[in-house]
């Protein structure tokens, strides 16, 4: 009875041991290729980046905070996009009262590309980089703040973590309140150059964000839907269009594509027709679509690049408005990104304009709903499984993950351990009785405690989901 106690304390522990590492192939959403980046050349010194911080005051309740990084000639520094644990953080420590208002923005676009190493699309910023955010409250001339900023910088060796680098900002003599008379008003002139230009409620253009909770990221596909003429009038026909740009290396699938071929078919909806009929065909490409075979079994219909879809409606009323989803998956080299529904409304030059904002109209596909009747879901290629894991609870999680540990006990590598552990501590008990089960319980809180510190160091330093993407890296 004693040996079949320890065997089955050391066989827990061992499951909770691998399990750390054994369902990391199913804890990375498909496709989301979430990147992180560990320091390659600890002997570059985080002194050569410089950070600074400045406080504008821009009215008696409110002030400008700017942030600036200075690196090094030739390196590079990340967006602040959550979906990876390389992102740029910033985290203001004190705040004098005032209130952080509104989200970081970056004096520029960051410079987005494919990155062979990380084997994603990534965001970043060379040389200089200069980040914003309003704070409101009561200010005084002795308004300071004081904040620390966290991520990494990288060139051609590698890349060098950057940990809680401070800064502090002061209201400085000059930062005085800017003009306010309407002819020079500072303040006025940046609002202006700031508020965009009444757009035009016949086009919308959605670049929706595909994955789940953070690490959902937008910039691999780009939808411009409109409707021409736009000053069309009761009685004449109106083109609808959706013009889509996907990003280099990946493709959509076309409308006909066959779901039981490993792949989702774009599907365009139209749920909402205000003073428009249907006419003609449905929706159409400007070019047919290529067909790859990435099995021998499998045939696939797709576009690479821009492809464009179109179809004919007639107009019955001047405030005429059309309102649909877009259903549709990306894929690359093999690997998909979750299905994924984009939500558009758009208007004739007479129609009052849609007020939903286009950022608020993307959700990705959960398994959690049920398809449509004609619709299949992800094939296995794009499982999300991890995902599902995830909304069910931190219970499901951990019961899975044990399992999973379990499972992996029986890996060649493992499997001959069992034995050789056991005899061990079975040996112990010959010298002294007793303690055999005391040892194995030291051994197994051992591995556990080891395993959490190693896992909330490596969170805290390169972000939570690390670990994951490490065992996923297709360098390793």
């Amino acid at each position: 009875m004693k040996r079949l106690a320890l065997l089955t304390l050391l066989l827990f522990c061992s499951s909770l041991n691998l399990s750390h590492t054994a369902p990391a192939q199913d804890l990375n959403p498909a496709g989301l290729d979430l990147p992180v980046i560990f320091g390659a050349q600890q002997d570059q010194t985080e002194t050569e980046v410089v950070i600074s911080a400045t406080l504008t005051k821009l009215s008696d309740n409110s002030v400008s905070l700017a942030v600036t990084m200075q690196l090094p000639e030739g390196c590079h520094t990340y967006s602040m996009d959550p979906s990876f644990g390389a992102a740029t953080s910033i985290k203001l420590t004190s705040t004098a009262g005032l209130t952080e208002s509104g989200t970081w923005q970056a004096d520029r676009a960051p410079k987005s590309g494919f990155d062979e190493v990380l084997q994603q699309n990534t965001e970043k910023f060379y040389d200089r980089v200069t980040w914003t955010r309003t704070l409101t409250g009561t200010v005084s001339d002795a308004t300071e703040i004081v904040g620390k900023l966290n991520g990494q910088f990288c060139n051609s060796s590698g890349c060098f973590p950057l940990f809680d680098k401070a800064f502090t900002a002061k209201l400085s003599n000059d930062s005085t309140l800017p003009d306010q008379t309407p002819a020079t008003s500072t303040a006025d002139t940046a609002d202006s150059a700031a508020t965009p230009a009444p757009a035009d409620p016949s086009r919308q253009t959605l670049t929706p964000k595909i994955g789940f909770g953070k690490a959902a990221r937008a910039g691999d596909i780009t939808f411009e839907i409109s409707l021409s003429p736009a000053n069309a009038q009761p009685g004449s026909e109106v083109t609808l269009t959706v013009k889509t740009l996907v990003a280099a290396e990946w493709h959509i699938f076309a409308l006909d594509q066959n779901p039981d071929m490993a792949g989702i078919p774009t599907t365009i909806e139209l749920t909402d027709l205000q003073g428009l009929e249907l006419t003609g065909s449905d929706f159409a490409p400007d070019r047919e679509p290529q067909t790859e075979s990435p099995l021998p079994d499998i045939s696939q219909r797709v576009h690479y690049g821009e492809i464009t879809w179109s179809r004919k409606l007639k107009v019955t009323d001047a405030a005429a408005a059309a309102g649909g989803s877009i259903r549709f998956q990306i894929c690359r080299h093999g690997v998909c990104k979750p299905p994924t529904t984009a939500k558009f409304q758009v208007t004739l030059a007479g129609a009052p304009a849609p007020t939903t904002p286009a950022d608020t109209q993307t959700s990705t596909d959960s398994l959690t709903d049920s398809p449509p009747a004609n619709r299949t879901a992800a094939p296995p290629s794009a499982s999300i499984a991890g995902n599902s894991l995830a909304s069910g609870g931190l219970l499901k999680f951990l019961l899975t993950a044990v399992v999973a540990g379990f499972v992996a006990l029986a890996t060649p590598c493992v499997f001959p351990m069992i034995p050789i552990t056991v005899a061990f501590f079975l040996k112990q008990e010959e010298k002294r009785a007793g303690s055999s089960m005391k040892l194995a319980l030291v051994y197994c809180l051992s591995i556990i405690a080891a395993f959490t510190v190693l896992g909330i160091a490596m969170a805290k330093i390169f972000g939570e989901s690390s670990l994951t993407n490490l065992a996923n890296n297709p360098w390793l």
